[in-house]
């Protein structure tokens, strides 16, 4: 049975790392809910949240690795296929603000983006192990690597959902470092796809907008550049120490 004990036990310093990191989430989304609704409501559905998430991490660390390397190459291929439907009309895929990156299930829209962040180390594991000789002796491993990750950046990209193709990219990447990959030849991958990235950013108006923003402010009445905009006012109001719970204005 996978949900036997299996005798894993969590990284301390990781696990203390996730748990501060949720309190401090937890603490924003109180001094948000408080500043703008004056209800406990997004606290409460925060809570929900996390107690939901607790419960599956323990359920997860009590599945043995073997379960994960066994289906790491379904849920891969699994999420592939949800980013394509994402790409289907609507009433399958949901589209909000020029962004097509959801699932509507009527009861609730899913994005399979973030799904795919985790497929895709979970994959990776398994790939660099079963891989490692080409992966460490020759440059087919860094080949294939480089299409595992445009399978997935591709679908993300036509999604216009750049940041999940650039943590999905990077964190791809970064497992080939650490198997011991061709360090010259990475770094060229990596410059190639920061370069493509570029061009990304260049050719289209928006997203180039939003980069300008932080330096241009003339750009701040534009469609694209609100988050940019209440992110440099949160700083610039708040600076290091903030201006206490509640006492926000983004």
């Amino acid at each position: 049975m996978i949900f036997n004990k299996t005798g894993q036990s969590p990284d301390t310093k990781l696990l203390v790392t996730i748990v501060v990191l949720i309190i401090f989430g937890w603490i924003l989304s109180f001094s948000a809910s408080l500043a703008h609704f004056d209800s406990y409501s997004y606290v409460r559905k925060q809570g929900f949240y996390i107690v939901l998430g607790l419960i599956v991490g323990f359920f997860v660390l009590k599945t043995p690795l073997s379960f994960f390397k066994l289906h790491s190459r379904k849920l891969f291929i699994f999420s592939l296929i949800l980013l394509g439907i994402v790409l289907l009309p609507d009433p399958i895929g949901f589209s909000a603000n020029g962004a097509r990156r959801w699932i509507n299930f009527v009861v609730f829209k899913f994005q399979p983006s973030e799904m795919m962040k985790l497929a895709m180390i979970l994959f990776m594991a398994g790939f660099l192990i079963r891989q490692e000789k080409e992966v460490t002796g020759s440059l087919t491993g860094i080949g294939k690597t480089l299409l595992i990750v445009a399978s997935s950046g591709l679908l993300t990209m036509l999604e216009t959902d750049l940041g999940a193709t650039i943590i999905i990219t990077i964190t791809a990447l970064s497992m080939l470092f650490i198997a011991g990959s061709y360090i010259k030849e990475l770094l060229m991958a990596g410059a190639g796809i920061l370069g493509g990235l570029a061009l990304y950013v260049f050719y289209d108006p928006t997203r180039l907008d939003r980069w300008l923003s932080f330096w241009m402010n003339d750009l701040w009445g534009k469609d694209g550049v609100h988050q940019t905009q209440q992110a440099l006012i949160g700083i610039g109001r708040g600076d290091w120490t903030g201006t206490g719970l509640g006492a926000g204005i983004q």
